[in-house]
């Protein structure tokens, strides 16, 4: 049986000095979202516990402890101090449990001794003892530079056990005290702007030619890359061996050309490694790993005994660079990859991408890995993928049904866990894929990651399956992650094992962090849990063991469509030497695209590398250019790359745009070099005769095809231009008051001469600022209550919080504030005078308001913000919706029933401490005795009258099992003299789970009634718990929204983000769609979608965890974006 709580764990620094340059002290307040599941297992014949656990966090303790887990938290820091010591102090108190057994933790086991494991008895001077477990909340720590970043990992324990007592703590609001010193900048110091390299390709004179090849590819879509062959860097650097003298050029290049990325292109004979040594627990071998290539502090043989990676070698594990290696044995495989990477990269089959496989094995008798498999998908894969699961438990996985669902859908992710070697791969009971059925896999243009935990499958030093997998020519996948020795679990906890635990945080760093490729995922994955590798452990196993065969710089696949796209460019020949190319972005529906890379390159170099701007346009300039051809690659996630050829040559006549200029200073004389609404301004555009003959009587016609902007001086004269010379025409425009910020002004350059014309599209948007109300509080000090609440006869303070979400500043503004109600009143200044504002900032602005004795109870009237600046003609409004007095309910049931009533035949509602959802009170309608409800009724609970307010939801948390399509539990509301139904449940809830239903009532005052309903028959189940019941108003600024158009539509479950928020699209036909949520200083804190859309609703859910705070949704579509404000509540 399975439930779920709700830990919330915030992230907010403060810093403290204690020395200006020698010693800093960082206190932290961390806030995490941790879905708790409780779950209840028999680990033997006779026992029943039941265990605290949330995926992707490792369990801790020796065999026969009281199992418990702990969660990294990663820190960054400033480069120059080192941390000396890390205090961590809890918060609040979420919840206490009594009457608690924990199962005895049973430790890990190599999968592949799965036959050897032992049952561990409880280690009873814990079990009997009356101190809590664990002892501290901090577990441990590990500082580290990760690719350049000085990081800090913490492990922190959110639970405590006071075994003797069977007592279970959780607490949140940790405090966690870092205290640093000063240190010198590490010894390897490097900047990665604009790296000259940013791959570095290793690889044998057998393997030269395929591996240049594919360094090509990669500076045709803006990679810069080089290859090194092992011949050379033996002649060329020192070090005891082939491995050493590699690691040495790899620092090389990092320090001296900034490299990100390292492919060793080969086989352990062809690109030879190192092998590290570990003891764990009387577990002793030899593990053969790549990391040595990526972590290059020290040399991982501190002692100087040549047996690498002991605990006295001090290695830190932190990557500088991403590694992955391709493994092939000879040239026809060597080409076979590099095709497939590129084939990959072209997404040359755009509608599989969408496919997840899931394959689930038995690890033992008692842990069924698709219980693993489960927590990934229902936490992390977005709803728009389809995951087509293969387990031993629900009798449908086998080698043949493997290779049928591979080859029929293909796949973005296979992820597997169950048993394997080098030679062989688990797939159901007492079956196993060899390299041969690998080979005959069939699903070539649809192939993606495989991720095992098995053991061996990805031995780096002999011939294995993921080689198989990477090499298949008519399918099987491009990137393979997997163990070079063996995999490890937890006896009977499906999840809970190390390689469970890493795999886990893998599709959370793809679907959540969103890092763009492969190799920035699989590095950052593996760093949270560095601090539990210091000593001989699993973790320290995993470390070495787990790599990534495959290109590290091949693209992630974390949205399920990809995006066809045009490109405008107005010419196919460009001049020779230097120039520039405008180009022009579009999606399949012509809609410009932001953030598109445009990559120049000829003759397997990079000439020019930029990206696209709001409107969709890039001026890319090059320079150094000979006679020849070349290509444009236009790449980026997500879209479907193109490559367009250009030729170089000797033009006749051409003129190029070199630059725009905005000049600013007619009326407003900011000189902001920006256009923004009701401003006039001038144009300067500069341009170069680029051909070889002298153009005669030139001049331009400037003409806009937007309404946001007029042509007030539209032509000039550049006159006669020799070859190579420059001139300069300025036009006069005005930008619409009414203009929104980013618009494209739709502008073109007509350029005409006494032999020559020519058109240029020109790059040019409105820049806008935009102010909103995020946030506000009351002070009744004066002559109120002091209660936070604005009553009738009262007047207040009010402190409201204004934010710039715009692209321009706000110069020298002047904030209006005014009432719609007569007996609200502004008292003294209505208008304040603040700073200039730039995008980003936010400033706080108070005033005083009055209210009428006379006023009506519970009044809800709107103030209206009017913000005034020569940038804002006719000025802004925003509006926030307010209302006298105190209204909302709240009842944690932790003073017993109050004014609740309940009624029923029989009235079995009543307070209980069986379930909670936090503290020692919860409603339950059932009986005590054997936790079940009787047949045949319906029993209802109705709460306390309370005031209604603007814009309410209603917030509780629900535990249910009721027999579905039966039995029903519904939520009321009494509203206008009768009751309406809110929501209604049945089945299960799986576990604690928190409703959010938003409320409009036209009453002052509601109710809210819960009703439970029984049919007349055989089968009862266990009831329905209702625990913390909130109903609140926002009392937040909502920011004016734009009314979608042409019948694009969207509506959202509520104003309040939490887990089970989420966002609808209606498109009434196939378009492009962009769903993202950026936090208050309008940073993008997640990407729900970009990308095409089929006609009809489109349902879109969060899947990463946030801080209290005020979040702005922003939602695109052709012709039309909107912005919502919306607010989360820990």
């Amino acid at each position: 049986m399975i439930s779920f709580y709700k830990i919330t764990l915030c992230l907010v620094l403060i810093i403290g000095l204690t020395g200006e340059f020698f010693a800093e002290t960082y206190i932290h307040q961390v806030d995490l979202n941790l879905d708790l599941n409780t779950v209840q297992t028999t680990l033997n014949e006779w026992e029943t516990y039941e265990y605290f656990y949330s995926p992707g966090n490792p369990c801790i303790g020796e065999p026969g402890d009281p199992l418990a887990f702990t969660v990294p938290v990663i820190f960054k820091l400033p480069e120059n101090q080192r941390v000396t010591e890390v205090a961590v102090e809890p918060g609040k108190q979420v919840f206490s449990r009594e009457g608690v057994v924990i199962p005895p933790y049973q430790g890990s086991y190599p999968l592949s001794l799965a036959s050897q494991v032992v049952y561990k008895s409880p280690n009873q001077t814990i079990y009997q003892s009356s101190e809590y477990y664990p002892e501290n909340f901090v577990q441990s720590f590990r500082q580290g530079f990760y690719l350049g970043k000085n990081l800090l990992i913490v492990n922190i324990n959110p639970l405590r056990y006071l075994p003797a007592w069977g007592r279970m703590e959780a607490f949140n609001e940790f405090e966690v005290v870092i205290n640093t010193r000063y240190q010198s900048p590490q010894n390897i110091f490097y900047q990665r702007f604009n790296p000259d390299t940013a791959m570095l390709i290793v690889t044998s004179s057998a393997y030269q030619s395929p591996a240049e090849s594919l360094a090509n590819w990669h500076i045709s879509r803006g990679l810069p890359s080089v290859v090194k062959t092992t011949d050379w860097i033996n002649s060329n650097y020192s070090g005891r061996d082939v491995p050493e003298k590699i690691r040495n050029c790899v620092i090389d290049y990092l320090n001296q050309h900034g490299i990100k990325y390292l492919l060793l292109f080969g086989d352990w004979q062809a690109v030879p490694g190192r092998i590290c040594y570990i003891d764990m627990q009387g577990t002793v071998e030899d593990i053969p790993t790549d990391l040595y290539f990526s972590d290059l502090n020290g040399s991982w043989d501190e002692n100087g005994n040549n047996i690498f990676g002991e605990l006295a070698d001090s290695v830190d594990f932190f990557p500088d660079v991403i590694v992955g290696r391709l493994a092939v044995e000879n040239s026809t495989q060597a080409w076979n990859i590099v095709d497939k990477i590129i084939g990959y990269a072209q997404y040359s089959n755009i509608t599989y991408p969408q496919n997840i496989i899931m394959v689930g094995n038995f690890l033992d008798a008692n842990t069924n890995g698709g219980i693993a498999k489960d927590y990934i998908d229902y936490d992390l894969i977005p709803v728009n993928f389809i995951v087509h699961k293969l387990y031993t438990s629900l009798g449908n996985l086998s080698v043949n049904e493997f290779k049928d669902t591979v080859n029929a859908y293909g796949f973005s992710y296979l992820n597997h866990i169950g048993h394997a070697s080098s030679q062989s791969m688990q797939c159901g009971s007492g079956e196993y894929l060899d390299p041969y059925e690998v080979g005959t896999l069939n699903n070539q243009g649809k192939y993606g990651l495989i991720y095992s935990t098995g053991c061996l499958s990805a031995a780096l030093d002999v011939s294995c399956i993921a080689w198989s997998f990477l090499t298949c020519s008519q399918g099987g996948g491009v990137i393979y992650i997997g163990n070079s020795r063996y995999g490890w679990f937890t006896p009977g906890f499906p999840g809970c094992g190390s390689s469970e635990v890493i795999d886990y945080n893998f599709f959370k760093t793809v679907f959540s962090d969103s890092f763009p490729t492969f190799g920035e995922a699989f590095s950052y994955h593996k760093i949270k849990y560095i601090a539990l590798a210091q000593d001989a452990t699993d973790y320290r196993w995993i470390q070495f063991a787990l790599n990534m065969l495959g290109d590290p710089a091949t693209y992630t696949l974390n949205q399920p469509q990809f995006i066809e796209i045009t490109v405008d460019l107005p010419h196919d020949t460009f001049p020779v030497n230097q120039g520039t190319i405008p180009l022009l972005v579009k999606d399949q529906n012509q809609n410009p695209l932001k953030g598109v890379l445009v990559a120049l390159t000829s003759d397997h170099c990079l000439f020019g590398l930029d990206s696209t701007d709001g409107s969709g346009r890039v001026l890319l300039t090059y320079q150094n250019l000979s006679t020849g051809s070349g290509y444009l690659s236009i790449s980026s996630g997500g879209i479907q790359p193109q490559l367009i050829p250009v030729w170089f040559a000797d033009v006749a006549n051409r003129v190029q745009i070199d630059s725009l200029v905005i000049i600013d200073s007619f009326a407003l004389d900011n000189h902001d070099h920006l256009f923004s609404p009701g401003e006039t301004a001038a144009l300067e555009v500069f341009v170069t005769n680029t051909g070889t003959n002298s153009l005669d009587d030139l001049w331009g016609n400037i003409y806009t095809s937007s309404s946001h902007a007029t042509i007030i001086s539209g032509i000039d004269t550049i006159g006669d231009l020799n070859s190579g010379g420059q001139g300069v025409m300025e036009f006069q425009l005005a930008a619409d008051t009414s203009s929104p910020d980013g618009a494209d002004l739709g502008l073109t350059l007509f350029i005409q001469g006494t032999s020559y014309q020519d058109s240029f599209p020109l790059a040019l948007e409105v820049n806008a600022p935009g102010m909103v109300v995020v946030d506000l509080s009351c002070y009744d000090t004066i002559n109120g209550q002091n209660n936070s609440y604005f009553e009738k006869g009262e007047t207040v303070d009010y402190s409201f919080c204004l934010l710039n979400l715009g692209s321009a500043p706000l110069y020298d503004p002047s904030v209006e504030l005014s009432s719609d109600h007569p007996d609200i009143q502004v008292v003294g200044d209505s208008v304040h005078f603040t700073d200039t504002i730039v995008p980003g900032d936010s400033l706080v602005v108070n005033f005083r308001l009055t209210a009428s004795v006379n006023a009506p109870e519970h009044l809800k009237f709107n103030l209206i913000f009017n913000f005034w600046s020569n940038l804002l003609p006719g000025g802004k409004k925003d509006t926030l919706e307010v209302q006298l007095g105190q209204y909302g309910f709240f009842d944690d049931l932790e003073s017993g029933e109050g004014e609740w009533t309940h009624r029923g035949n029989p009235d079995i509602w009543h307070l209980t401490s069986f379930r909670t959802s936090s503290g020692d009170s919860a409603w339950y309608c059932g009986y005590d005795t054997g936790n079940i409800y009787p047949r045949d009724f319906v029993d209802t609970l109705i709460s306390p009258y309370f005031k209604s307010g603007p814009d309410m939801e209603l917030s509780f948390w629900n535990w249910y099992e009721i027999q579905g399509g039966y039995d029903y539990a519904m939520v009321q509301i009494f509203d206008n003299n009768q009751w309406r139904n809110l929501e209604t449940y049945s089945g299960s809830s799986s576990g604690w789970k928190q409703e959010i239903i938003p409320l409009s009532a036209s009453s002052d005052s509601v109710q809210l009634r819960f009703v439970f309903y029984s049919e007349d028959n055989s089968i009862q189940m266990e009831g329905w718990y209702i625990d913390d019941i909130y109903v609140y108003g926002k009392q937040v600024g909502v920011e004016e929204i734009v009314n979608v158009v042409n019948g694009y539509q969207y509506r959202l479950s509520s104003r309040l983000l939490s887990p089970e928020w989420y966002a609808e699209i209606y498109m009434p036909d196939q378009n492009t769609a962009d769903l993202r949520l950026y936090d208050i200083t309008g940073r993008e804190i997640f990407k729900f979608y970009q990308g095409q859309l089929n006609p009809g609703w489109h349902k879109f859910n969060i899947t990463t965890d946030l801080p209290s705070g005020v979040y702005f949704l922003k939602i695109r579509v052709p012709r039309d974006d909107v912005s919502v404000k919306l607010l989360r509540v820990n």
